[in-house]
């Protein structure tokens, strides 16, 4: 009897630290986009999900911040995380890192300032880009190949050319 009291408090206490660490990483993540004074949360959000910018993967969004500070011209997020029904809406393909909070797309609309954020990104440390006319796309998904780029701008900006 007294060993199976033992065992249960052992397992008390093992998921009041495991619901304390969860926590913990929460608020981190709640703090890192109150430190970073360029993005609000709900910018990452899928439209069909409000609140789901939480989602966004702690690495991406520490590299993101830093490609701002870098880049030093605002980021119009087009995109972050999405929803398994938005991805599909918008025509992502069927494993996105989108879906995982890997992924953000940013508006370029006139393409006067892609290369500065091609640059900014890159010197971040993302290594996957999706190059088009009127936005970019970077990923730092890690179960995906990296040192990659696609998209119609992918061979005039060149993501591997800046250090």
């Amino acid at each position: 009897m007294k060993s199976v009291k033992i065992k249960i408090a052992i397992i008390i206490i093992m998921i009041v630290i495991i619901l304390i660490t969860g926590y913990k990483l929460y608020k981190k993540r709640k703090d890192m986009i109150k430190e970073c004074k360029y993005f609000k949360s709900s910018e990452f959000d899928s439209p069909d999900v409000p609140g789901s910018g939480k989602n966004m993967h702690h690495s991406t969004l520490l590299m993101l911040c830093e490609a701002r500070k870098i880049a030093g011209v605002p980021f119009k997020i087009n995109s972050g995380f999405r929803s398994v029904a938005h991805n599909k809406k918008v025509g992502g393909v069927a494993n996105s890192a989108h879906l995982k909070g890997y992924a953000i797309d940013i508006a370029t609309p006139n393409g006067k300032n892609q290369e500065i954020i091609v640059r900014a990104l890159r010197q971040a440390g993302f290594k996957r880009f999706g190059v088009y006319t009127n936005f970019v796309h970077a990923d730092n998904d890690p179960s995906k190949k990296q040192f990659v780029a696609w998209g119609a701008n992918s061979k005039k900006i060149n993501p591997f050319d800046y250090a």
